[in-house]
């Protein structure tokens, strides 16, 4: 009897495992990269980071599983890696919340400020996979968008168009 529920969760856990292998999450890491970019900006002396990096080595890889295990699969079935977005507090008080999306039409870069608990503002840049156009839209808390459309010519310059409503 107790080999039969050995048995069954053995199953189960390769059944398990295979699931999350297969889900294709190779993503982006985004984890495991803001690990490394904070330990590469502690000093611009290249004997500390070293030194950081050491012990900070069994974290890395925590942060490798976290990423394989649970952001890349979120990645892969939402098209959004929920480590990607990022804050950043200004000088006024506002806050800038960035957050990147990769879909089959191209890559979305989404900028919204907050002040106070209240979006003053939210821009949005949109490129396709070809990448011989761009949009960039920002619409404000007054209920005004302005929109620029960039288009990369045959002769390699390029056009803008502007809209206000």
């Amino acid at each position: 009897m107790r080999l039969a529920t050995f048995r069954r969760r053995a199953v189960f856990a390769v059944v398990a495992a295979g699931l999350v292998a297969s889900t294709g999450c190779f993503g982006s890491f985004q984890l495991t990269r803001k690990l490394y970019a904070f330990n590469k900006g502690i000093s611009s002396e290249r004997f500390v980071p070293e030194l950081v990096f050491i012990p900070l080595i069994p974290v890395y890889g925590l942060a490798a599983w976290g990423d394989a295990l649970i952001a890349n699969t979120v990645e892969f079935w939402t098209g959004s890696n929920p480590v990607s977005s990022s804050r950043v507090v200004r000088a006024d008080g506002s806050t800038l919340i960035q957050h990147g999306v990769t879909t089959s039409e191209g890559k979305t870069l989404t900028i919204e400020e907050v002040k106070d608990g209240e979006t003053i503002s939210t821009t949005t840049l949109h490129v396709p996979h070809e990448m011989d156009s761009a949009q960039l839209t920002t619409r404000y808390k007054d209920g005004r968008t302005v929109s620029k459309s960039f288009v990369r010519n045959a002769d390699g310059s390029v056009s803008e168009r502007v809209t206000e409503r």
